[in-house]
């Protein structure tokens, strides 16, 4: 296993990679002159059936 990949590891296992996404995604929205977060979420047929 390269040196990369444990790095990446080490990051997912502690949680970073959800948070530099959550972070990109503000950025983004920002730039765009929305909201950093969500305001509104979308429920499909599938995902009701799954629960």
């Amino acid at each position: 296993m390269g040196p990369g990949l444990r790095l990446f590891r080490r990051w997912r296992e502690h949680g970073l990679i959800a948070e530099f996404h959550d972070r990109l995604r503000g950025r983004v929205r920002e730039r765009e002159g929305r909201e950093t977060e969500p305001t509104a979420g979308i429920t499909d047929a599938q995902w009701v059936r799954a629960c």
